[in-house]
């Protein structure tokens, strides 16, 4: 029986990853906090049109296996320097058509 290696990643692939489970755990709050009921004032593409251009996240066309649109983050090297007001720009949207 052949013995499997364990994978190796680098210290910035960890990062990013860690980056990346920051931003869902946030967005998950985000979503499953009582303020989103709350007077969110809808967001056009138009508004935030040079966020959405920068493709960090997009509805790839997706579904999940509950039917739930599925939200795609590409490999985005300057993803931790998204600000979190663009962040959320973008996610409202996402999660709003």
């Amino acid at each position: 029986m052949a013995h499997k290696r364990p994978a190796r990643i680098s210290v910035a692939e960890m990062k990013l990853y860690y980056m990346y489970s920051e931003w869902c755990s946030w967005l998950r709050s985000l979503a499953e906090d009582e303020i989103m009921h709350q007077d969110i004032v809808p967001l056009c593409a138009a508004d935030i049109q040079e966020q959405l251009k920068k493709r960090f996240a997009y509805l790839s066309g997706g579904r999940g296996q509950d039917g739930s649109p599925v939200i795609t983050f590409p490999d985005y090297p300057a993803f931790s320097e998204i600000p979190d007001k663009e962040f959320q720009n973008v996610m409202t949207y996402l999660t709003s058509i």
